[in-house]
């Protein structure tokens, strides 16, 4: 019962996003349904005569140049430890909201330290509070570099300082939206990019559009949350038939796509997905 219950609730929750938007990339984000990371809650120290106490260990060289970079350092800043629960896992630790858990798959390093060597850089766009962007930058180690964006304030804030708790040391973050025609991933003109991780609330075509160079001259492998994270497994025909004409979108620049959790797949170069076979 409570299982046909949760089918239920879920199957009105994506009837009510088709009626509110006319475009799929409008979706609000759904939910992992992969299990969390097992987590601690530990204590940690509050100083009483400061706001936050992780503050003064504030590194402003890691957010890139931006236009807003100053408004930025102050809003970082105004972090307030006092307000999340501080939370152990494989990965390291991390400051998450009350009553909120991680929801990042577990096999990060298994699934891609194939793929990745020391010294590439990544990028994770739709970085959220970090937690992607952790792991890869052990991934790629301190010779390696990390570009991660966040447009929305509070994740970023968030992401600054899970970063900051894991000494951090080779990423930099950017507040900003990219898109497919001025502020695009092509634009920055990245070297080395071994790896790019897109969460792009549905709007992984256009973000895809905006990095057609970088990707077709450097063939990172890509890791891809589509249409919003809706679980391909629970999809109606409409939305399965909007994933297939994605992934063979994907496929044409030369990818193979396989899925790894129930809504992100991994993408990876021909050449490589050869390489890795034959090291089997």
């Amino acid at each position: 019962m409570k299982k046909l219950l949760l089918f239920l609730f879920v199957s009105l929750r994506i009837w009510a996003e088709f009626i509110e938007y006319e475009e799929f990339y409008d979706f609000e984000e759904f939910s992992s349904i992969e299990p969390p990371v097992e987590e601690v809650v530990l204590e940690h120290p509050v100083d009483e005569e400061r706001e936050s106490n992780i503050t003064q260990f504030l590194r402003s060289e890691m957010i890139a140049e931006q236009a807003n970079k100053a408004a930025l350092i102050d809003w970082v800043r105004s972090f307030s430890e006092r307000e999340y629960q501080l939370l152990a896992t494989d990965e390291g630790y991390f400051f998450v909201p009350p009553n909120e858990t991680l929801d990042y798959p577990t096999h990060i390093h298994l699934l891609l330290s194939p793929h990745l060597q020391k010294g590439g850089t990544v990028v994770d766009y739709g970085a959220g509070s970090g937690i992607w962007t952790v792991a890869l930058s052990d991934l790629v180690g301190r010779e390696g570099k990390v570009v991660a964006f966040e447009p929305r304030l509070k994740h970023f804030i968030e992401m600054f300082w899970n970063l900051s708790l894991n000494h951090i040391h080779n990423a930099q973050l950017y507040c900003i939206l990219l898109d497919e025609k001025e502020k695009t991933l092509d634009s920055l003109e990245l070297e080395n990019v071994a790896l790019i991780r897109i969460n792009a609330d549905g709007k992984e075509t256009d973000f895809l559009n905006g990095a057609a160079r970088t990707i077709q001259e450097q063939k990172p492998v890509l890791i891809v949350r589509m249409l919003g994270g809706i679980p391909f497994g629970w999809a109606d025909r409409f939305i399965r038939d909007e994933y297939q004409r994605r992934l063979k979108a994907i496929e044409a620049l030369g990818y193979t796509t396989e899925q790894i959790t129930s809504g992100e797949f991994l993408a990876l170069p021909v050449s490589a997905r050869t390489l890795s076979m034959n090291s089997e």
